[in-house]
């Protein structure tokens, strides 16, 4: 359901504020919410393997700490595939 309604969330932002054509907010949206997605929970996997830690049997502080730079890492992982996604269309975020 995430995957989902972060694409229809995109999609309308697209349509509603950028007055992006629909294929192309079709398009933008699956690249900035399904690609991101992906890249973003393969980092934060590959991260949670390589430390180490058991995230799914015991949830200790150290493992949290371990879960918050994961998703750190993968946020860090996709933000510039996104700002460049926007850039390409020139509707970059700080404009």
């Amino acid at each position: 359901i995430g995957f989902i309604s972060c694409e229809i969330f995109i999609f309308l932002w697209n349509i509603i504020f950028r007055k992006i054509k629909f294929k192309e907010a079709l398009k933008s949206s699956f690249k900035m919410s399904f690609v991101s997605m992906c890249i973003m929970m393969l980092t934060e996997n590959l991260v949670m393997i390589f430390s180490g830690s058991n995230h799914i049997t015991h949830y200790t502080g150290s493992h949290l700490l371990m879960m918050l730079l994961a998703m750190g890492a993968g946020f860090l992982i996709v933000f510039p595939y996104n700002y460049y996604t926007l850039f390409k269309t020139d509707k970059s975020c700080h404009q």
